[in-house]
Formats: structure tokens, C-alpha cells, sequence
């Protein structure tokens, strides 16, 4: 891949006219608890509007927060082409806007391989027996995702690999089974790639899961839940959220899902790369 130069926020400006498309996406890249409200991820760095262009951009918030007072609004105006990730996000660029943008939404890019593709990253690992998958990153609830995971660890007779994800999360009442600290992406694709089941609060634990087919226990997070129930909707899968009554994932109608939305998202980047 050809990069550009590293720049600097204050420095944006000057690649302005370098190239004929810019285009921004995906994961919580409008979210503003996460951004601060940092502008340069509404593109405002690009003279050219008609250059302006988003893919599967997700807020991970259900509403903007009201405390953030940049224009979104106004910045989402400029943008030749939005797509975002979530319908949820949609749904936030029409009530921000008054001059409504050309609108779609897509899937994230994960989705973009299938199964068979993700699968030449998935390593062997050497735990023999099967395990069961935790992943938190704080937005759900832990108490709820370790007493999970543990008491469907004795029902199945799983192993469990934990994986951390920040010191704040690393309390020693949940240091349950194999306490992982680190891992490189292709790590984190084979553990799911590999487990039994997967117990999480993490959209792309969820995801990776939905490509590998895994039954999947998940704590609904606070704030940001919409990435995930969005995605359920938008795949057919019921009754995973912790504390719901379960519900059997039925696989063949989440692929013909998937295919579809994977499909018109492929067309909308054509779109946009043939213009």
C-alpha cells in the first residue's frame, strides 16, 4: 500500500488537492466521545466537497451527544456521498441535517471477506481442549460477561482464553482461565476463528464471530449498543444479548443477509473508485 506523508492536524490543508477522493470510515470515526469532536474526521480539511466521501462511517452512539457543539451538521452537508455503518447513523445524519446528503448504508469492512478469506489468518493454537472466548473492552457489563462465561464453561466442560484489553479492565476477580494481554490482529482473528463460543461486549468480537459461524453471548454496552443491535438486525440473529431468552442463530438465513448487504456495499465503493 502507498501512503501518504505523516501529517500533522494543522497540516491537513496541504494534501487538500493531492488526490481525487477522500474518503472516511469506519469504526466509531464519528463518534465524538471517542474523537472529541476532533473536525478533520468530517473531512473539513478538503476544499473540494465533491471529493468528500464516507464509507460505513459509524457514530457508536445512538444520538449526538448534545454536549459536543461542532457543526455536524453542517459539516455532514459538505459530503458528496455518506454511507454509514449503522441504520442508526443514518438516522443521526437526517436529524443533524437540513440539506439531506446522498445517503446509504453498509456494512463494515470486515464483512467485505468472507469466511474462507478470514480463514488463511487463522492460526492453529495450542490450547487442545475447546475454550470459550471472553474479549471485553468496558463497554458492557463485566460482572455479567465473567459470570457468564464461567458458569457456560461448566455446563459445556470449555476452557477459557481471556483476552484483556486495557489495564483498567484487568481487576483480579476476572482473571479467569488463560489471561491474554496481547494480541496482534491475526491473533485475535484465530481466537475466535478458533473457540468454541465467544462471550463479549466488543462489535468486532460479534462480527468475527458472525463470519465464523460461532454462538456468540453478548453484553449489550452501554452507550454504543446500537452498533451491535444494528447488526443483528441487519443479519437476523435474535436472542444473544445476555440476560434475553436465547434464541438458535439460524446461519443460512445470516449468510443470505450478508451476501446481500456485502454485495451492494462492494457496488457502492465501485461506485465511487469508477466515477
Amino acid at each position: 500500500m502507498n501512503f501518504s506523508e505523516k501529517l500533522a492536524k494543522n497540516e491537513l490543508t496541504r494534501i487538500s488537492d493531492s488526490y481525487d477522493i477522500y474518503i472516511v470510515g469506519s469504526d466509531q470515526v464519528w463518534n465524538p466521545l471517542i474523537t472529541g469532536g476532533d473536525t478533520a474526521y468530517f473531512l473539513d480539511f478538503v476544499k473540494d466537497n465533491h471529493k468528500k466521501i464516507s464509507y460505513a462511517a459509524s457514530f457508536g452512539v445512538s444520538s449526538w451527544p448534545p454536549e459536543y457543539k461542532i457543526p455536524a451538521g453542517k459539516l455532514l452537508e459538505l459530503f458528496h456521498l455518506i454511507s454509514t455503518r449503522e441504520k442508526t447513523g443514518a438516522d443521526i445524519v437526517r436529524n443533524l441535517t437540513v440539506q439531506k446528503p446522498t445517503l446509504t448504508v453498509n456494512v463494515d469492512p470486515v464483512f467485505l471477506l468472507d469466511c474462507d478469506e478470514w480463514r488463511r489468518f487463522v492460526n492453529a493454537l495450542t490450547e487442545q481442549k475447546p475454550y470459550i472466548f471472553i474479549y471485553v473492552v468496558g463497554s458492557g457489563n463485566q460482572s455479567d460477561i465473567y459470570y457468564y462465561a464461567t458458569k457456560l464453561a461448566k455446563e459445556k466442560n470449555l476452557n477459557i482464553i481471556n483476552l484483556r484489553y486495557n489495564k483498567s479492565l484487568r481487576h483480579k476477580e476476572f482473571n479467569l482461565g488463560h489471561v491474554v494481554y496481547d494480541a496482534s490482529p491475526d491473533e485475535f482473528v484465530s481466537y475466535i476463528g478458533n473457540a468454541a463460543c465467544v462471550v463479549t461486549d466488543s462489535f468486532h468480537a460479534t462480527a468475527f464471530s458472525v463470519i465464523f459461524h460461532k454462538d456468540m453471548y453478548v453484553s449489550k454496552p452501554h452507550r454504543v449498543s446500537s452498533r451491535i443491535t444494528d447488526l443483528f438486525d441487519l443479519t437476523g440473529i435474535q436472542g444473544r444479548f445476555i440476560g434475553e431468552p436465547l434464541k438458535k442463530i439460524h446461519w443460512d438465513k445470516v449468510d443470505k443477509n450478508l451476501e446481500k448487504a456485502k454485495a451492494d456495499s462492494l457496488a457502492y465503493l465501485k461506485s465511487i473508485v469508477e466515477a
